[in-house]
């Protein structure tokens, strides 16, 4: 939703860019929520970033064509059709660490199967 950096002068342009941001990934979620519930899946099943293309997609040709608004079922219906990738083995825990400057976690040393393989056996011994 690009909130992470607020481009504004005063705190109450950003508490208004926030609001909006908020309200937006409100509505985005409320026609997730309304395609799972019209293909009777669920909504964990569901792409959040694909479905809020669709959705920015659709509102954009709204705004030129109203008549467009009519189309709320397809793009629930497309929104539907937009799941996460089926993963035949779950993904191995990443380490938590970084190539760049940053403070929070250690630098990255060697490559990251080695980390992975060293992260894997300190959770195991623990």
């Amino acid at each position: 939703m690009d909130l992470n950096f607020l481009d504004c002068q005063s705190a109450d342009m950003a508490r208004k860019e926030w609001l909006a941001g908020l309200t937006a990934y409100n509505l985005i979620r409320s026609a997730m929520v309304a395609a799972a519930a019209r293909a009777q899946i669920s909504v964990h099943l569901l792409s959040f970033s694909r479905s809020r293309q669709l959705f920015l997609t659709w509102l954009f040709r709204w705004v030129v064509q109203p008549q467009e608004a009519q189309r709320w079922e397809r793009l629930l219906e497309d929104i539907a059709r937009v799941r996460h990738p089926r993963r035949d083995k779950p993904r191995p825990p990443e380490p938590r660490a970084i190539r760049a400057f940053q403070k929070d976690f250690p630098k990255l040393e060697g490559d990251r199967a080695t980390a992975r393989k060293k992260l894997k056996n300190a959770n195991a011994k623990s």
